[in-house]
């Protein structure tokens, strides 16, 4: 997943899944509205609304949702990521929802009933408003004449009560679109990584989780690599399965860690495989340095990148608990342990 806005692409490339949008509606929208709409017929529309001005505060997804009675609606997503709340957010909808109509006018199809739901994660609390004309000061005797709606806001910012609901896919990307923001994130990695375990038997569940530690290592600066790390050994994640994970991330720009020893690895085996074969001077005997030499290279990155978890494991647990967590020998971990004092 590339991303540029890491905020829009993760609301995108998780609430264009069906199920997850889906499950959404069926949790967070008012009885009486589910009880008319045919939600799993539901279908993703292509194109954005949001002006180009406004994109770097705002993502939006528009389905179209058939009813019982045979006609449709659309739902209209918009995640919104200012850092607080924005009393203009109703006029901004009502901007949207008016393209909306207008490109159904243009093609000759009657403009169709819009459900607004707007998704908030900034740094302050939500103040409160859901309506239109809430943005607006407009004495009473004028209201008849001023335009108003409702649209449907729930808060994930880090300081909001709203709860996290819903199937193991929606609360995961509740849960890191609420921590993303919070300043506590480093202490709140362990609850974030044992959500994160339940999707390891699913069929995408690597490349979501890819996806989602990608999104919260370029949205914030409060974690590293060594965070995660701690927090997945926490969580009882064994070292193969954390090694695998470090070399996952590392391929969508998770480099921290690991990296760098694997980095200097391939220098130094590149360095060496070049050098060797120049002494030869004969094409096969460069080939055949430089294929030496970078393998060293992998393998002396690997041993320092094992070297660097065992020793932020032992900043944490006694040696015999790090053995057994690495399925390693005490003797290996006790040498390095002897290395730090």
């Amino acid at each position: 997943m590339t991303i540029q806005m890491p905020h829009d692409e993760f609301f995108r490339h998780t609430f264009s899944r069906h199920d997850i949008a889906g499950n959404y509606l069926q949790e967070y929208l008012p009885r009486p509205l589910i009880a008319v709409l045919r939600i799993e017929e539901m279908t993703l529309e292509e194109g954005t609304f949001v002006d180009e001005e406004m994109k770097k505060h705002h993502a939006d997804l528009l389905y179209r949702v058939p009813l019982t009675d045979g006609d449709e609606v659309f739902a209209y997503f918009l995640f919104e990521h200012k850092a607080q709340p924005d009393r203009l957010i109703g006029f901004q909808l009502l901007r949207y929802m008016g393209q909306i109509w207008e490109s159904r006018i243009r093609n000759k199809d009657e403009p169709r009933p819009i459900i607004p739901l707007v998704i908030y994660h900034g740094e302050k609390k939500w103040h409160g408003m859901n309506t239109f004309q809430e943005g607006l000061t407009v004495p009473d005797v004028f209201r008849p004449y001023v335009p108003d709606f409702s649209y449907i806001l729930r808060d994930f910012s880090y300081r909001s009560d709203e709860s996290i609901r819903g199937e193991i896919w929606l609360r995961v990307c509740l849960a890191v679109i609420r921590a993303a923001t919070s300043p506590h994130l480093r202490d709140e990695l362990f609850d974030l990584v044992g959500l994160l375990k339940q999707l390891r038997n699913y069929k995408t569940g690597l490349e979501f989780m890819r996806a989602i530690m990608y999104y919260v290592s370029k949205a914030t600066d409060r974690i590293d690599w060594k965070d995660l790390e701690t927090a997945l050994v926490d969580q009882g994640v064994d070292g193969d399965e954390i090694m695998t994970i470090a070399q996952e991330l590392q391929k969508v720009g998770f480099e921290r860690g690991f990296a760098e020893g694997r980095a200097e690895g391939h220098k130094i085996g590149r360095y060496e495989g070049r050098e060797e074969g120049r002494e030869e001077g004969r094409e096969e005997g460069r080939e055949e340095g430089r294929e030496e030499g970078r393998e060293e290279g992998r393998e002396e990155g690997r041993e320092e990148g094992r070297r660097m978890l065992i020793k932020t494991l032992l900043g944490k647990h006694n040696v015999v608990t790090v053995s057994e967590l690495l399925e390693i020998p005490v003797a290996e971990v006790q040498a390095i342990w002897d290395e730090i004092v």
